[in-house]
């Protein structure tokens, strides 16, 4: 796995969605699908080169592709900027009570993950 500075993100390991009404959380793993060559030089006073690598996209079940970003504090955070961008989540079962009692119009504001 790299190590690319993004020392919060484990990668491999998944993210949690919370339920906005219920509490329930799902986990969905966090795939590298792509990784970008970066290559870093000067050439004054004497040319130096430094080649590594870093993520470049990174892809989620629920989600689809994001890009890894990053802001420093007192240690790095890295954040993703999903295409999709709904950040509101909501289990299955809790989408179906809310069609239930005729609130479906909320239902586009929310990204519905499914109950195990």
């Amino acid at each position: 796995m790299p190590r690319d500075g993004y020392g919060s993100v484990s990668w491999g390991r998944k993210k949690k969605f919370h339920c906005q009404f219920c509490d329930y959380h799902k986990e969905f793993p966090i795939r590298i699908s792509r990784m970008e060559c970066l290559v870093i030089y000067k050439e004054i006073p004497v040319y130096q080169e430094i080649t590594g690598w870093r993520v470049g996209q990174v892809e989620c079940e629920l989600l689809g592709p994001g890009i890894p970003t990053k802001f420093i504090e007192h240690k790095t955070h890295a954040i993703f900027k999903w295409e999709n961008q709904k950040d509101r989540f909501i289990c299955k079962r809790c989408a179906e009570r809310l069609k239930e009692v005729g609130r479906e119009r909320e239902l586009p504001e929310y990204m519905i993950f499914p109950n195990d």
